[in-house]
């Protein structure tokens, strides 16, 4: 089950960014889109996410925020995509996968190598990470 939520989000948090660009942005290819709204969706909780920090507020408000966030981001891009009659995928899906194969099998690739190496650095706490997520 915790695979399958790790794929969910995975997918949500590419498309996020792609959806952003298409939307905020006037970048025609998809890559430089998906770059633009990464971009922009990294100083919006960034921001928020520094403020956080030096304010010393709880992590649950930064928690809501990103989650509301999130869905208002979703909701404006696909609203603002659909008024403006944005292309997508430049042209029709099939020739976006033609033309964006190679990057989206490196992503899967990447993701696949993630998803099987993450139990291992947990499981021998090969991450200092966990040490300081839990000083929070």
């Amino acid at each position: 089950m915790e695979y399958i939520k790790g794929i969910i989000y995975v997918i949500i948090y590419l498309i996020i960014p792609f959806l952003v660009g298409t939307a905020f942005t006037k970048q025609k290819s998809a890559p430089s889109r998906t770059v633009s709204g990464y971009i922009l969706y990294t100083i919006i909780t960034g921001f928020f996410g520094v403020i956080t920090q030096m304010f010393k507020f709880d992590w649950k408000i930064y928690y809501w925020f990103v989650i509301i966030l999130d869905i208002f981001l979703i909701v404006s891009s696909v609203y603002i995509i659909i008024k403006k009659k944005k292309d997508l995928f430049e042209g029709s899906f099939k020739t976006f996968i033609k033309r964006y194969w190679f990057l989206i099998f490196v992503a899967m690739i990447a993701i696949t190598m993630v998803t099987f190496q993450n139990a291992q650095l947990w499981s021998n706490n090969e991450s200092d990470d966990s040490y300081y997520l839990n000083k929070i």
